[in-house]
């Protein structure tokens, strides 16, 4: 899509004549084209990729640090 292409259906959105999935692929359309932070550009580029080719969205795993042993508590009578 052109900058200008882009700009119209941004316009749409606004007005709310495009459905939250074709909100979604503009924006990320937008974000791929924006040169100024190749890290956001590439994860949109990334996103689109995928979805064009049907992969779901990957989860993350928010644990990453080592795990803690378990913590047993004894009491004797």
């Amino acid at each position: 899509m052109t900058d200008e292409q882009i700009r119209v259906e941004l316009e749409k959105a606004e007005r709310g004549s495009l459905t939250q999935t074709e909100q979604l692929v503009i924006q990320l359309l937008s974000r791929a084209k924006d040169g100024s932070d190749p890290v956001r550009q590439l994860k949109a580029l990334r996103e689109l990729l995928d979805r064009a080719e049907g992969r779901p969205r990957q989860s993350v795993d928010a644990t990453l640090g080592r795990p803690e042993p378990p913590e047993i508590n004894i009491t004797f009578a």
